[in-house]
């Protein structure tokens, strides 16, 4: 594979654990590249691996090299995030969470606010799918939608739109349900973006 050719696996007194490509990755270790932090720190993660039957068959990524824990982690935060849908998959919710938590933080380092809108709809729609946490979700939508309204991302805000809308309607908040989905349609129309106004029409039907 491109990029780095190793893994950090764990770090505990100071000492590393370290794979390379082919190397066998035990049950429940967490492959998380780690690009020139300090000993025993492991709260920034800059990138994940590919896993194929327990063997590790790609490793990093090139925008990951040159990062650190105060350095410029580059296009690489997004594998923080990864390991938030791969900690979410696994059924690891606080920790998918707390994943995508950190991300959110890297990204406002970054000062990129789509990816941080994404981050909050990614919080978001754990606790509205997985954990049923609607009130709790429906904060995380709405900061999301506040940050698209300020990027002018007119499809961010559709789409975050329905998610608010859909924790209105688990509430029992039918009209305010209604209300959210038919301004997410509204801008899907706008757009002449199909899949979106299908996704709106499909929600008002329900």
């Amino acid at each position: 594979g491109e990029g780095l050719d190793a893994v950090v696996l764990a770090v505990a007194d100071d000492d590393a654990v370290v794979a390379k490509h082919g190397d066998v990755v035990g049950e429940g270790e967490l492959a998380v590249v780690g690009a020139g932090f300090a000993p025993g720190v492991l709260e920034v993660a800059l990138g994940v691996v590919a896993v194929d039957a327990g063997v590790l068959v790609a490793i990093g990524d090139e925008d990951v090299a040159g990062g650190g824990v105060d350095g410029d982690v580059g296009g690489a935060v997004e594998g923080v995030a990864t390991l938030g849908v791969i900690k979410e998959n696994r059924g690891a919710y606080a920790d998918a969470l707390a994943s995508f938590d950190n991300s959110f933080n890297l990204y406002k380092k970054q000062g990129d606010k789509g990816a941080m809108a994404a981050q909050y709809r990614r919080m978001g729609r754990i606790h509205h799918l997985r954990l049923a946490r609607y009130v709790k979700a429906r904060f995380y939508f709405h900061k999301a939608l506040d940050l698209y309204k300020e990027l002018a991302d007119v499809e961010g805000e559709a789409r975050s739109l329905y998610d608010i809308g859909l924790s209105h309607e688990k509430t029992g908040n039918f009209q305010e349900a209604d209300d959210f989905y038919n301004r997410g349609k509204t801008i899907a129309e706008t757009l002449d973006n199909p899949f979106l106004m299908a996704t709106g029409s499909l929600y008002l039907a329900n």
